[in-house]
């Protein structure tokens, strides 16, 4: 009886370090230790500071820069999620997903916090994107791309993108094909990193937003 007490103190113990220092929910770390009650508590801490230190190589070699600690965290708790639910090991190609999944909700909700509200105002907020895209080269994309942004400016930071593939393929002119529109978005998402999507929204990447780092 004892011993039993004692393991629960020390696997408390573990969830509470994982919550303080990797930021992971409460609910997260204990149905996470719970799921492996084969591994000593010393063995959980060093899976998941293996598991950090994969997250943040696969980052820097994907990004080509060390990841935020807000999205180390929050691609870690997804991990630990998943791993809550199988026993089985992640992939490179599901932790590069919790990467960008990560990524995507925290920039998120930076960009809805950004938004002021008002076209005018968006306009001046969403600058830095419209001076870049006034220097394409290319003037049929430049149009294109030019379009889909003025459809930020006049209805938000965030847009569904059921409406936003709806507006553009009303514009026969600039989207006369389905693979004009694609690669027109292709560009915003890829070329430029200035489009992300996350529960069917697109919105503007923060660091295309004026006052934003």
């Amino acid at each position: 009886m004892r011993h039993s007490e004692e393991e629960t103190r020390n696997r408390n113990r573990v969830i509470e370090r994982l919550t303080s220092d990797r930021s992971v929910s409460h609910w997260v770390a204990t149905s996470f230790v719970r799921k492996h009650p084969f591994l000593s508590c010393p063995q959980i801490i060093e899976f998941v500071e293996e598991l950090s230190q994969r997250l943040r190589n696969l980052h820097l070699s994907q990004y080509g820069r060390p990841v935020e600690e807000s999205v180390l965290s929050q691609a870690l708790e997804l991990c630990l999620q998943r791993l809550s639910r199988t026993r089985k090991g992640l992939s490179d190609k599901q932790l590069s997903h919790f990467l960008q999944f990560a990524r995507n909700q925290i920039t998120s909700q930076i960009t809805i916090h950004a938004d002021p509200g008002t076209p005018v105002e968006r306009e001046t907020v969403l600058r830095p994107l419209l001076e870049v895209i006034v220097c394409e080269e290319d003037a049929i994309t430049r149009d294109r791309l030019a379009f889909i942004c003025r459809l930020f400016v006049d209805h938000g930071l965030h847009l569904p993108k059921d409406r936003v593939l709806e507006a553009c393929s009303s514009e026969h002119r600039l989207f006369p094909s389905k693979r004009a529109l694609d690669e027109a978005l292709d560009t915003l998402r890829g070329s430029y990193e200035a489009l992300r999507f996350l529960n069917g929204e697109f919105f503007i990447a923060p660091e295309y937003l004026v006052g934003i780092t």
